[in-house]
């Protein structure tokens, strides 16, 4: 910070991955930052925070869940295994023929194992049978198969929304927007699903359409439920930002409230608001973010 005169009093919160080296109350880099200005928040990384929302989901979701990673633990864990489920995907003629681990702190692993192991779901199925795996018959259980579709379309498009926050050019403003967009899509996909109407989600709806059967009520309450409490979730880690600081976004704006800056800044901030040249360059800019987002 005083490398580039980054002025401690005008900081007002430091972001963190919740690391104890980052927060410690004495020895910590937050502790060592509000030693310059004591009023400064420290808040989670928008990424870590996306992962602890996604976490919460009907006891039963977490069930089939738990179910997946006991199947995919069984079969990866023993080598004889995987070398015989690999032959049997070969024979069967399969896209793919591994399955892959779920690992707890890389989050997005997650939508890819679910993924992978719906794709899989026939081959699965023999694999099981044909070891007498405590779990086979669940493979045969249709409302199952409908929850672990459900999951694997859930957690993809998830997976996908955590992917636009990464990035050099993505700010505090749009990480809010795009959670705003995801809970308003997640609003639109439970009233879509309270009418069984099921385009939303891509595998669950083929899955129905290939066996020609309906979505089960026992599915539709739970996800219903996951698409409620994401919601909730969403909002309670992603508060709106307050009005106040949107000319941070846009130091262009004629109602920036900068009442609690002090006066060599409020004369900066002038000067930069009232350049034509800088509003030109942040227009053309705004702009590729804009054509950037529509190919994306």
């Amino acid at each position: 910070m005083e490398a580039h005169e980054i002025q401690g009093q005008l900081c007002s919160s430091s972001c963190t991955d919740g690391v104890a080296t980052i927060i410690g109350k004495s020895s910590g880099a937050v502790a060592r930052i509000k030693k310059k200005n004591p009023n400064i928040e420290s808040i989670h990384c928008c990424l870590h925070r996306h992962a602890f929302a996604m976490k919460r989901m009907p006891e039963d979701l977490k069930e089939v869940l738990g179910d997946v990673t006991k199947i995919v633990n069984f079969i990866k864990s023993r080598s004889l295994n995987v070398r015989i489920f690999s032959l049997l995907c070969e024979d069967m003629g399969s896209l793919h023929k591994h399955l892959l681990l779920h690992t707890e702190i890389r989050w997005l692993s997650r939508g890819k194992v679910l993924a992978r192991f719906y794709k899989l779901c026939e081959e699965i199925g023999f694999f099981l049978c044909e070891c007498y795996f405590e779990l086979a018959y669940k493979l045969r259980d249709k409302c199952w198969i409908q929850k672990v579709a459900y999951l694997s379309d859930v957690f993809a498009y998830l997976n996908e929304s955590n992917a636009t926050m990464q990035g050099t050019r993505v700010t505090y403003f749009k990480v809010q927007s795009k959670m705003e967009a995801l809970q308003r899509k997640l609003k639109l996909w439970g009233e879509y699903i309270l009418t069984e109407k099921l385009e939303c989600l891509e595998n669950l709806s083929g899955f129905l359409f290939m066996n020609e059967i309906s979505l089960s009520e026992d599915t539709k309450v739970s996800v219903l439920q996951h698409i409620s409490g994401l919601c909730t979730t969403i909002g309670e880690y992603f508060p709106p930002h307050s009005e106040q600081l949107l000319w941070i976004q846009n130091p262009f704006v004629d109602s920036a409230n900068t009442n609690d800056l002090p006066l060599k800044e409020k004369e900066q901030l002038i000067e930069i608001s009232t350049d034509d040249t800088l509003r030109t360059k942040f227009q053309q800019e705004e702009m590729f973010d804009s054509n950037d987002h529509r190919i994306h």
